[in-house]
């Protein structure tokens, strides 16, 4: 097997980190302790289906899987988030139409106060945007952007596009023609 890109190196290392977040936790209960995704059943399975699966396209050369990975993983965390909103709320404030004499009514705000986030769902984030933007992150801290071009004959700075067609080896061989015919869009 050949050297991996730096691109791939990232990748690798955020994808197994995607996977590794279903086991982080997510939630803090006072009693309970941190819950994890993977401790409620399929969205722990889904985070840790798309790291693997985000694992397994970092190592291969195709370049969509792990940033379409990536991008499901970030959707799941502002799901997360938004969940975490509506159901703190509804606990706050889901008591207040109880009389004023119950004493349960302030049940609901105490609940709502005791549970917190966890740090996963921030390692999930972090792990997610690093699988969607492996080539940057390569070019930043690995240095392995683009091969340098100052070695070319001449000091010439000649972009690389990938193989040319055995056709359009050498520029001559490309001509461009007008038209022939009436001009189009004139009256």
């Amino acid at each position: 097997m050949d050297e991996l890109e730096g691109r791939q190196k990232v990748e690798i290392l955020c994808s197994a980190v995607v996977a590794a977040s279903a086991f982080m936790p997510f939630l803090r209960v006072p009693i309970i302790g941190g819950i994890a995704p993977f401790d409620l059943g399929w969205p722990g399975y889904v985070i840790a289906g798309l790291g693997l699966v985000a694992l397994l396209g970092a190592g291969s050369r195709v370049r969509w899987v792990t940033p379409v990975c990536a991008a499901i993983a970030i959707l799941m965390v502002a799901a997360f988030l938004c969940g975490y909103a509506v159901v703190t709320h509804d606990l706050a404030h889901g008591m207040d139409g109880v009389p004023r004499g119950n004493p349960l009514r302030g049940l609901g705000r105490l609940v709502a106060s005791t549970v917190g986030l966890g740090w996963g769902w921030f390692v999930l984030l972090l792990a997610g945007i690093g699988c969607a933007t492996g080539q940057t992150l390569a070019d930043l801290f690995l240095g392995s952007g683009p091969p340098s071009h100052a070695a070319s004959p001449k000091g010439r700075h000649e972009p690389h596009f990938g193989p040319v067609p055995p056709g359009l080896r050498r520029r001559e061989t490309l001509v461009i023609r007008e038209p022939r015919g009436p001009r189009h869009g004139t009256l």
